[in-house]
């Protein structure tokens, strides 16, 4: 079947037109997230000896929500940098 010069217009036009349509669906895609770094997590045994903390100390630390955990059944997983920037800030009196 062959087709005439109107035909292929039309058909050209439509072409056009989607293209157009998926170009501007294109440009409107957001940028996507930059990767964020893993986060560094130790149980609570691990962290105390990594900064020769007790480990009630630093129980109570995550009670008083003055660090950033995980709870995990009945595992608690301190996030690291959360503590470091807490003993840098250098709060609370007796540590250990």
């Amino acid at each position: 079947m062959a087709m005439n010069n109107e035909q292929i217009k039309v058909i050209l036009s439509q072409m056009q037109q989607q293209n157009a349509l998926i170009m501007a669906m294109l440009q409107t895609q957001q940028e996507p997230e930059p990767e964020q770094k893993p986060v560094h997590m130790e149980n609570i045994t691990a962290a105390g000896k990594r900064y020769g903390l007790s480990y009630g100390f630093i129980r109570g630390l995550c009670a008083d929500n003055k660090i950033a955990y995980v709870r995990s059944g009945r595992r608690t997983f301190i996030n690291m940098e959360s503590l470091e920037a807490y003993l840098r800030r250098g709060e609370g009196g007796d540590v250990g």
